[in-house]
């Protein structure tokens, strides 16, 4: 991921993750700096291992989402409606579930980074 990439990402994150937080990550570039920006940041590498041997931390459930919302995006290649169709999945993924600051950090992200590959509004 460029620097610009980063640089874009990381307010979202600071709006939503409050600082000093612990942040598992796999290796995203996003995530470099976090060290730098008060927040705690722990990296394991998938090629080591899925699950972190020492903390018994993951990323598999978040990949996992993000496959789901993937497969319901390229359904949609080419329409100019493909944010609203990212609202519609995130609606029905988090349908009866907890919102919590990390989805909505993700939801931010996610939909950025899908309105850059689709140049969409």
């Amino acid at each position: 991921m460029s620097h610009e990439e980063t640089k874009k990402h990381l307010p979202i994150i600071k709006e939503f993750v409050l600082p000093g937080t612990t942040v598992h990550s796999d290796g995203w570039g996003a995530c470099n700096n976090l060290g730098n920006n008060g927040y705690e940041h722990r990296r394991f590498i998938h090629e080591e291992n899925f699950v972190d041997p020492e903390t018994g931390v993951h990323t598999q459930g978040l990949e996992a989402y993000w496959s789901r919302a993937k497969h319901k995006i390229k359904a949609m290649y080419g329409s100019k409606l493909v944010p609203s169709y990212i609202d519609e999945f995130l609606w029905r993924e988090r349908f009866g579930k907890t919102q919590t600051n990390l989805s909505i950090a993700c939801y931010s992200i996610f939909r950025n980074i899908i309105t850059d590959i689709y140049q969409v509004i």
